[in-house]
């Protein structure tokens, strides 16, 4: 029997402080009955061999191999060809295509993530326990944070308030067959979207065309974003690594204004980015 504490998540080689982490693995079966006949005489492959990688994880910006995966698949030009990542957990271990980012900011916490991958061939190894010490950062100074979470521009902070900023990366991928074959030839990236939900004291009118998400930070010629830091730049300005949300190629497509009893007036926008 293998505990949590003897265990390792790692995205190519680097380790995850994740809170939970599952490998699904899955085939597809139909039932093959001759002409006549109710009963079947055998299951039979309908189709190929799908995994799927979830976890949650606090984020580190020292060493998170994830959202700059992010990045690297918005700023690619190679559709026909997606980029697998190795990943592994508790000693189970395959090549995988990310196709869910997401995280949330809320007040006085630090910063999680949930990953989603897809992968499309088998997979290998055992439930075992570590067999040497993955990657982790030496202490919390490297952790996102929302106590070092900032609205600011090409001019400066921007005394705006955010209540809740809660971020959505999703990529489609697929898989692409060869006739004989039962792994994909490829792994082509279709297409990928951002999604962000911002909650604000104030309302505005929605705009047909659909404005540019910077509009809600009233600050679009300056070129407005959400920025995250190291926990440790608290005590150490001079730690400028930061996750950067560039608001200005999004546009707004909804608002919602809610009223609770004993609550201020909540504005939840919905802004929207597809590369």
């Amino acid at each position: 029997m293998v505990f949590f504490n003897e265990c390792d998540i790692r995205v190519n080689g680097t380790g995850l402080m994740a809170q939970n982490a599952s490998i699904n693995s899955s085939n597809s079966l139909q039932a093959i009955r001759p002409v006549g006949r109710s009963d079947a005489l055998e299951l039979s492959p309908n189709g190929a061999i799908r995994n799927q990688f979830s976890a949650t994880y606090y984020v580190d910006l020292t060493s998170d191999p994830c959202f700059p995966e992010t990045t690297r698949i918005k700023n690619s030009t190679e559709f026909e060809q997606a980029e697998a990542q190795v990943i592994e957990v508790a000693g189970i271990s395959g090549a995988f295509y990310m196709t869910n980012y997401s995280l949330s900011i809320q007040e006085n916490s630090a910063i999680k993530a949930n990953v989603t991958y897809q992968g499309f061939g088998e997979i290998s190894g055992n439930v075992t326990g570590k067999t040497s010490d993955a990657s982790y950062p030496e202490s919390f100074s490297g952790l996102a944070h929302a106590w070092t979470t900032f609205v600011q521009s090409d001019a400066g902070d921007l005394d705006i308030p955010v209540f809740k900023f809660d971020y959505n990366f999703s990529n489609k991928v697929q898989p692409l067959y060869g006739v004989g074959s039962k792994n994909p030839m490829q792994v082509a990236n279709l297409s990928s979207e951002e999604r962000i939900m911002i909650e604000r004291d104030n309302s505005r009118q929605m705009n047909f065309y659909g404005e540019s998400g910077c509009a809600l930070f009233d600050a679009c010629a300056q070129n407005p974003r959400v920025r995250i830091f190291k926990l440790g730049y608290l005590c150490d300005d001079s730690l400028t690594d930061s996750m950067d949300f560039d608001v200005s190629g999004y546009r707004i497509v909804s608002n919602n204004t809610t009223l609770d009893t004993n609550d201020y007036v909540k504005s939840t926008f919905e802004i929207r980015r597809i590369d």
